[in-house]
């Protein structure tokens, strides 16, 4: 079997495979704003983390929250 790893700035690691375990919360968590906002800044922090990396720090300019 093959087993594809691609590479430069595009490139990811093997994330290990779990089964989903339970943490006693519902999809209603995801009504509350507050957590829809969390999780938003969360994922915006992430992507703007690996295009830093990508990019060499080149591409972080743009609006930036104070």
């Amino acid at each position: 079997m093959t087993s594809i790893s691609p590479s430069g700035a595009a490139g990811f690691g093997r994330a290990r495979v779990t089964p989903p375990r339970s943490v006693g919360g519902d999809d209603r968590d995801y009504d509350d704003p507050r957590v829809v906002a969390a999780n938003l800044q969360r994922a915006v922090a992430a992507a703007r983390t690996r295009l830093a990396r990508a990019t060499g720090g080149r591409a972080t300019g743009g609006h930036r929250p104070r």
